[in-house]
């Protein structure tokens, strides 16, 4: 699948050198590239985002697992449940993964790193990464153990990525990033094969030399090789996410609904943090009605109602 650039996005550097006169004074980065950044947050304004993650982690063993809440009375015993398990779906409480955006939009706010941003992707994702793939996942045409750029996958082309590591085992499970030379950008963005196909266009892009660690926050652009580098060990938990520098509602084709990489996983950046997935929801329906855009205000109504909460429903009464 090809992502679309289609004059929208404009100058893809302009992002990453607005960077330099929006970061807060004082931050030390970790890596500093063309188009990659991290550093280390502090542990204050860091805890209550991993406190958020180990509930939506909790909740999610609880439900899939079956397993008592009792039993999972500290983070330590929440990762010995998870590190039982080959493979993990996480559970989406909206009211959490509304906390958990809000959370993470703080942290990216006092930091700077919002310049010209216009969208996000919603819900946020949480992400237990084991040691050893489930069966037959990385011989998939886009398994994450393959060095790829999500454009591939149909990705908007505009995407800024960022991921957050959380905690687990995380010099065994992390992300292998590579910058991205200059004089590769077109052939990223413009091939449309698999992941294993396209190895020979990125096998050149320098990689990012880093020591995963707890709280460490990585932004880097969407036309950015990276891959998941598994050595066995115990599962990572980290979260990642998608900024979008042009207006998410610009698109409604074919691409909004479908079942790889929709593009209805975008909304607009949130002017106010809200306290409940109903405000999310209300809040986003308000952005949209100011811009006058019929087509996108019914589109995100439908896939709200497509949820299929009669409670949802009727709470946005009045509302939006």
């Amino acid at each position: 699948m090809k992502s679309s650039t289609d004059g929208v996005i404009g100058d893809r550097r302009s992002y990453w050198r607005a960077l330099t006169n929006s970061q807060r004074d004082g931050d030390a980065p970790i890596f500093d590239g063309a188009y990659t950044k991290s550093l280390l947050l502090a542990e204050k304004e860091f805890a209550p985002l991993y406190q958020i993650v180990f509930k939506i982690l909790e909740n999610t063993l609880v439900s899939e697992l079956k397993l008592n809440r009792e039993a999972l009375s500290c983070n330590s015993k929440i990762l010995d449940a998870i590190n039982q398990t080959k493979a993990l779906k996480i559970q989406r409480d909206w009211n959490l993964m509304t906390k958990l955006e809000s959370s993470v939009l703080t942290l990216l706010r006092a930091h700077g790193f919002l310049p010209e941003i216009l969208g996000i992707e919603f819900p946020i994702n949480v992400r237990v990464a084991h040691g050893a793939p489930p069966a037959g996942y990385a011989e998939t045409n886009y398994a994450t153990d393959h060095l790829h750029s999500d454009l591939w996958a149909g990705e908007p082309s505009d995407i800024v990525h960022g991921l957050i590591y959380i905690d687990g085992d995380l010099l065994s499970t992390f992300m292998d990033l590579r910058d991205c030379p200059e004089a590769l950008v077109s052939a990223i963005e413009n091939y449309t094969g698999t992941y294993k196909e396209g190895f020979e266009i990125i096998r050149s892009c320098p990689a990012v030399s880093y020591t995963p660690q707890s709280g460490q926050l990585i932004l880097f652009d969407g036309v950015c090789a990276h891959q998941t580098i598994r050595k066995g060990g115990n599962a990572r938990i980290s979260v990642d996410f998608r900024l979008r520098r042009s207006d998410p509602y610009f698109f409604l084709d074919e691409r909004w609904n479908r079942e790889r990489a929709p593009w209805s996983k975008y909304w607009y950046l949130p002017q106010v943090d809200s306290e409940s997935f109903v405000d999310r929801c209300a809040n986003e329906l308000r952005m949209i009605a100011k811009t006058g855009n019929n087509d996108a205000y019914h589109a995100r109504k439908r896939w709200i109602d497509q949820l299929g909460s009669a409670e949802l429903a009727r709470a946005l009464d009045g509302k939006a």
